[in-house]
Order: C-alpha cells, then structure tokens, then sequence
C-alpha cells in the first residue's frame, strides 16, 4: 500500500526526530543500523512511483547529519 506524501513527510520527521533516542537506547551500532535500515526500507516500500525521490532525498539528508556512512538509491 503505497502512503500519501503528508504521511510520508510525517513519518520521515518522526524518524529524523526520535534518531538520537534510538540510537542511544539500542545496544550498539549492528543493532542500530539494522533498526535505522529496517525502518527506511520499510519507508521506501510505502512510497509510491512519485514520492521515492522525494523520500531518498530527506533519507539521504537524514544519514549524513546523523553521521552515517550510507547512502540510498
């Protein structure tokens, strides 16, 4: 089911926002990032043909300002 861009945006915010909590309450980095990829491939599912880009940009963005080395496509 794809998601409306309003839900998406809000989605997106939620995850950028609660991004230092899960890092720190989740028992080390392997933990975390299988979460923080679980989460953005589970984002990218729900975003329709138009709305992909638009969900890898503020992903992309995210990652970077959180310090991690990874970037989707």
């Amino acid at each position: 089911m794809t998601k409306s861009r309003n839900v998406l945006a809000s989605e997106l915010f939620t995850l950028r926002s609660t991004l230092p909590l899960w890092r720190r309450q989740l028992g080390g980095e392997s933990e975390f990032s299988e979460f923080l990829h679980g989460r953005i491939d589970r984002l990218l599912s729900e975003a329709g043909a138009d709305d992909r880009h638009y969900v890898l940009t503020h992903v992309n963005q995210m990652l970077a300002t959180h310090g991690v080395d990874r970037q989707y496509s």
